[in-house]
């Protein structure tokens, strides 16, 4: 069965490169943008799992959610391939910021061992405002600012292209 779904994901990402002639650099982003997610849902399923044991769950919780945290910076990674463009000063800021979350996570968030509890098809469950939920808020925010940072480019892109095209029109006659 491992091996059909190891021969589907290779189909699916030869498909990828063929039909979008990408370079193998792209197909590593690639790779990594389904990863993170990947390591998110199974750290969550594995909390879910081991319900009955609390520290268990916690831990795998924890590995969830620094999948989690990578999930911004592989997006980023594959627009910069994908898209051919150079600004690593983005992408070191945001690395920055995923040390300080890891750190934060893995080390001074200590108040969860006292305001969780675990249910069966649930996982963790975290009782009250703790500073759980600003570490959550905080990479909603980085992800959607990556998004607007692509989102903008793109249009700066467009606008620049628009532009050439109708003054090459309007020189053309």
């Amino acid at each position: 069965m491992a091996f059909l779904f190891k021969r589907i994901g290779y189909f699916i990402n030869r498909r990828f490169c063929f039909i979008k002639r990408s370079t193998i650099k792209t197909l590593q982003d690639f790779f990594y943008l389904a990863f993170a997610p990947s390591v998110w849902f199974v750290g969550n399923a594995l909390s879910m799992i081991n319900y009955n044991i609390a520290n268990a769950a916690v831990f795998w919780w924890r590995f969830g959610y620094t999948g989690a945290i990578f999930i911004p910076v592989a997006y980023y990674h594959f627009y910069l391939s994908y898209f051919k463009k150079n600004n690593k000063i983005i992408l070191y800021f945001i690395y920055a910021i995923i040390f300080f979350e890891i750190i934060y996570l893995w080390f001074f968030l200590g108040d969860i061992r006292n305001l969780y509890y675990v249910l069966p098809n649930v996982g963790l469950v975290i009782l009250g405002i703790s500073h759980f939920y600003y570490f959550l808020f905080f990479g909603m925010v980085k992800y959607i600012v990556i998004s607007m940072v692509i989102l903008i480019s793109f249009l700066e892109n467009l606008k620049k292209k628009k532009h050439l095209f109708l003054e090459e029109r309007s020189l053309n006659g």
